[in-house]
């Protein structure tokens, strides 16, 4: 992940591989850090809350709204049995059909087996009620912080979805004041724009 200091671009300090073996280990974990989000955005395609559901820790947490301390609205936080319940109502009550792109993948190192990433996402979505409920299409990024597993996989510990804004939809510009690079939501006190 690169960031800005001093006026000039530069790779962010976090966990810098030194050996050969170390250098070639990080552009795998790069493209199995990618291959999530890829295989998500598919099962999403497929309505399959399951393989959605597949790519996450056992403790991990997702935030997919964000809050709008104006109108005193703080979004949820979802364990994973909630994520997989609102995957799953979302997915199998609401969309007949869905096209999910991810891109501008930028992935940070904050240790060997953790990483932070930013990632830009479009979706279309038609919906089962069509055409009552018009097509949505959504541009968006994900804050996602990933962890390697015992068994050598890469999966989500925390993802916060922020709308850029949507076409039939109401979510808009979500993604300004951030930190950079993004903090991760907590259960107890959800992360808010600062």
């Amino acid at each position: 992940m690169k960031e800005t200091f001093e006026g000039k671009i530069r790779t962010m300090k976090g966990h810098e591989p030194t050996t050969l073996e170390e250098r070639v280990q990080r552009l795998e974990d790069i493209e199995a850090i990618k291959e999530i989000m890829h295989q998500y955005a598919h099962c999403a395609d497929m309505c399959d809350p399951e393989g959605m559901i597949a790519c996450f820790t056992d403790d991990c947490m997702a935030k997919y709204f964000t809050d709008d301390l104006s109108k005193g609205y703080e979004a949820p936080v979802f364990n994973k049995s909630e994520t997989y319940d609102y995957l799953k109502q979302r997915l199998i009550d609401y969309v007949n059909s869905a096209s999910h792109h991810i891109s501008n993948e930028q992935i940070y190192f904050e240790k060997i087996d953790r990483a932070v990433a930013y990632m830009y996402m479009y979706s279309w979505q038609r919906f089962t009620s069509y055409p009552q409920q018009p097509d949505m299409h959504r541009w968006g990024r994900y804050e996602i912080f990933y962890v390697k597993e015992k068994d050598g996989e890469w999966r989500i510990s925390n993802l916060q979805l922020l709308s850029a804004g949507e076409y039939n939809g109401t979510r808009i510009a979500e993604q300004f004041n951030r930190s950079w690079p993004p903090v991760p939501i907590q259960k107890i006190n959800p992360f808010s724009v600062k």
